[in-house]
């Protein structure tokens, strides 16, 4: 499995961690609504490719390190690439688990059976055919909110 458990560490990485989510989470809970961040994190789990679209490269950063650091204490092993250049957008068919960010989608893209689209600047997820949610999906929603609200609140 692509998705492993990560071992608690006082070192580089633990501080490196916290800073990404300080820095990315109130990016990415003032750009999607906390039902597509578990939309993307329940994609994510299920090693499906993540693609972030947004026209600005700080938001594309921040949702993919964001997407990471969410899955704590699991660690994201696949490629995770914040903002795709665009003469390597073939990378969008790569047929493993992936998160990467890009600016925009090629013209005739088709979104692939394994693929979530997280388009940033609307608040909007295309999830693939058939997907699957996180269990009680509705009583996690309804229990986090309260909290959200309060980490968006804290986090202006």
């Amino acid at each position: 499995m692509r998705v492993t458990p990560t071992a608690e560490s006082s070192g580089s990485s633990a501080s490196a961690d916290g800073t990404a989510r300080e820095w990315s989470l109130p990016v990415v809970l003032g750009r999607l609504s906390l039902e597509n961040v578990l939309r993307v994190l329940a994609c994510a789990l299920l090693e499906l490719r993540v693609v972030f679209v947004s026209r600005d490269l700080q938001t594309l950063s921040a949702c993919a390190l964001g997407a990471v650091s969410l899955l704590r204490p699991l660690r994201w092993a696949g490629p995770l690439i914040s903002a795709l250049p665009a003469d390597l957008r073939d990378y969008l068919d790569s047929p493993v688990p992936l998160i990467l960010g890009v600016t925009g989608l090629p013209l005739h893209f088709e979104q692939g059976a394994d693929m979530v689209l997280a388009f940033a600047d609307e608040d909007r997820v295309r999830l693939p055919p058939n997907s699957v949610m996180l269990p009680r999906y509705d009583s996690l929603v309804e229990k986090l909110r309260p909290l959200v609200e309060v980490l968006r609140h804290d986090l202006k």
